[in-house]
C-alpha cells in the first residue's frame, strides 16, 4: 500500500496540535484506537490526545495502546522494566569507581556544561552523539572541554557499557537501537516533530515503514533542544505533502510584528507566512522591572538562563505577587493550610489534634487573640514578610498564581496574556550564540511568541545579550 504522509507547518499559535487532534478524531470513526499510534515529545501532549479521544468516543484510555512518547512506546515493545533502567545512582556506582562526580543524568543545556563537572559533561557527550548518531569526537569538538580529558572520557564510555552488560541494564538511548518487530497500525501521527532527536527519526521509520497514512505535525522554527540532541534538519526535510496553518489565534499585530523580525534572521529555515489575530496588541522596552505593572492578567517572565531567574523571584517577593517557579508556588501549600487552621482556630477556640499537629512547628504561642502572622513567630521572617505583601497587594494566598517564572527552554508549549523578556545572557551562552546563531534566534523566537496580549522586553543590564 503506498503511504500517504502530510506535514502539517505550525507556527505558534495557528492551533497545529489541535488539527493533529481533529485528524485523531476524524480516523477514529473508522480505525479502532488500538490501529493508531499517537507520539510526541512530550507525556503531557499524549495524555491531553487520549484525553481528548476518550471525551469524544465511547473508548477507555487503555485503548490507545500506542499513544506514547518515543522511549515509552520502545520501553514497551521490548518488554523492559524500570528497574532495568540506567539511574542516578548506577552512575555514581561508576562515578565512584572512576573519581568522577554527577549531579544531573540525561540532557543538558550545551550552554550551561562549563558549570558541570567532568562527569556530567562525559554524560552529555555521550548521550549526545548516541542521540544525534554522530562520532563523540565530534561533539568534544563542538564543545569548549577545558579540564576535560578524551582519554578519560573513552575510559568513561567504555566503563558504562561494560556496566549495562554485566548488570543487563539499558539507558534511554540504547532503547532506540535495539530491533523489535515493526508495529502493524493503519494510522502515525507526530506532534512536536521538530523536536525529535536523528535516533528517534530512525528508530519511528524502522518502526513504522510500513503504516498507510501518516500525520506530522512541527515548526523548525521553535526547535529549541538541539542541545538534547533534537536535529531540525532532518525535520526540514522530511518528504510529504505540505501544509501551513496561517493564522494565529495568540499573536496580536505588534508582537507578530516583533516574532516576524526574529524569524527573519534564521538562516536554514522553512517559509512559513501566518497572520496574526486582529488585536493591535502591544510592545514596550522597559529599564526597571519595578515599572511594569503586574496587578492583573497573566505574566510569563522569561529569562535565557536559569541563572537569571533569580532577579524575577526577587522583583516578584517584593512586590507581592505569588508566583510559579520550576512548577513549585512561591506559596507553600502547607504554610496555606496552617494559616487556615489558625483563622479557624481564631474564630472557634477549638483545634483538632491534627491541626495542633500542623501549628506546633509555626507558633510558640497559643493566644488566639493574634492574628496567624502575629503569631507564626517560627516560620522563616522571609517566607512571613512575603505573605504580609501579597495581603497588602490584596492577593489571594489561595488561588493559584498568575505569574510564572521561567527560562525560555522551561516554557515551551506555554502562553500567557503578558510576557517579559529579561534580554541578558550568559557569557558562556553569547559565545555558543557565536557558533550557532540559528539556534540562538529560534530560541528568543519560542520566548516572544508565548504573548497573547503584549510583550514587554527589558533592555539590556550587561555587555552580552540578545538585541530585540
Amino acid at each position: 500500500m503506498k503511504k500517504s504522509t502530510k506535514i502539517y507547518l505550525g507556527p505558534p499559535g495557528t492551533g497545529k496540535t489541535h488539527k493533529l487532534m481533529d485528524i485523531m478524531q476524524e480516523e477514529l470513526k473508522t480505525v479502532p484506537p488500538q490501529r493508531i499510534a499517537f507520539l510526541s515529545f512530550t507525556k503531557k501532549a499524549v495524555e491531553e490526545a487520549i484525553d481528548r479521544a476518550v471525551s469524544r468516543f465511547k473508548f477507555k484510555k487503555v485503548d490507545f495502546i500506542y499513544f506514547k512518547t518515543v522511549h515509552s512506546l520502545a520501553f514497551n515493545a521490548l518488554g523492559l522494566k524500570r528497574d532495568k533502567i540506567m539511574q542516578s545512582k548506577d552512575y555514581q556506582k561508576i562515578g565512584e569507581h572512576l573519581g568522577l562526580e554527577f549531579t544531573e543524568v540525561g540532557a543538558l543545556d550545551g550552554t550551561s556544561l562549563m558549570d558541570k563537572p567532568r562527569g556530567d559533561r562525559y554524560i552529555f557527550i555521550h548521550g549526545f552523539s548516541r542521540a544525534r548518531c554522530i562520532n563523540p569526537k565530534v561533539v568534544w569538538d563542538m564543545i569548549n572541554h577545558d579540564n576535560l580529558n578524551w582519554f578519560e572520557y573513552l575510559r568513561f564510555e567504555k566503563t558504562v557499557t561494560k556496566y549495562k552488560n554485566q548488570h543487563n541494564m539499558f539507558d534511554f538511548a540504547d532503547m532506540l537501537f535495539i530491533e523489535h518487530d515493526p508495529i502493524d497500525v493503519d494510522v502515525l501521527i507526530i506532534d512536536e516533530a521538530q523536536d525529535l532527536s536523528t535516533a528517534q527519526w530512525k528508530y519511528i521509520q524502522r518502526t513504522f515503514a510500513n503504516v498507510p497514512r501518516v500525520y506530522i505535525g512541527g515548526d523548525d522554527d521553535q526547535a529549541i533542544y538541539e542541545w538534547g540532541g533534537a536535529d531540525v534538519d532532518f525535520f526540514i526535510q522530511l518528504q510529504g505533502e505540505r501544509c501551513v496553518l496561517e493564522s494565529s489565534f495568540r499573536l496580536p499585530e505588534s508582537v507578530h510584528k516583533i516574532a516576524e523580525g526574529i524569524s527573519s534572521k534564521i538562516q536554514h529555515r522553512t517559509s512559513k507566512p501566518y497572520q496574526s489575530k486582529p488585536e493591535a496588541g502591544h510592545v514596550e522596552y522597559w529599564n526597571d522591572l519595578e515599572h511594569i505593572d503586574m496587578s492583573t492578567g497573566s505574566w510569563l517572565l522569561l529569562a535565557r538562563n536559569t541563572h537569571y531567574l533569580k532577579k524575577f523571584v526577587a522583583n516578584v517577593r517584593d512586590r507581592g505577587y505569588n508566583y510559579m517557579l520550576k512548577g513549585r508556588p512561591g506559596v507553600a501549600k502547607i504554610d496555606v493550610k496552617a494559616i487556615l487552621a489558625w483563622e479557624e482556630y481564631r474564630k472557634t477556640g477549638v483545634l483538632t489534634p491534627k491541626d495542633k499537629l500542623l501549628l506546633q512547628d509555626y507558633t510558640s504561642t497559643w493566644n488566639k487573640a493574634k492574628i496567624w502572622h502575629e503569631a507564626f513567630d517560627k516560620i522563616s521572617p522571609y517566607q512571613l514578610e512575603y505573605y504580609v505583601s501579597m495581603l497588602r497587594r490584596g492577593e489571594s494566598l489561595t488561588k493559584p498564581p498568575r505569574v510564572t517564572i521561567s527560562t525560555i527552554h522551561g516554557a515551551k508549549g506555554g502562553e500567557a496574556d503578558n510576557v517579559v523578556l529579561l534580554t541578558d545572557m550568559t557569557a558562556t551562552t553569547w559565545d555558543a550564540m557565536s557558533l550557532n546563531m540559528d539556534a540562538e534566534h529560534r530560541v528568543w523566537y519560542v520566548g516572544a511568541t508565548r504573548a497573547r496580549e503584549a510583550l514587554h522586553i527589558m533592555m539590556p543590564q550587561s555587555r552580552y545579550f540578545y538585541q530585540i
